[in-house]
């Protein structure tokens, strides 16, 4: 979750059809084969996601655009 109201929001373009959060989000995790610490680090521009180098996943260094969801 990212919040974009309240005392610790992140910055939001308020699209959500090709949102922007600024700064970058980064979530450290337990990775699916038990090493510590696993980390997805991305940049959310226009409806894309950029994910950074130092994510520790199959993703790092590509750009994917944010897939639809039902909202429903």
């Amino acid at each position: 979750m990212v919040p974009v109201s309240g005392p610790y929001a992140w910055g939001w373009n308020g699209s959500m059809e090709s949102p922007t959060f600024t700064p970058s989000i980064r979530v450290t995790y337990n990775g699916s084969d038990g090493a510590l610490p696993s980390c997805c680090h991305s940049f959310v521009r226009d409806g894309s996601i950029q994910f950074l180098d130092d994510s520790t996943h199959e993703f790092a260094g590509t750009t994917v655009e944010i897939p639809d969801w039902d909202s429903a």
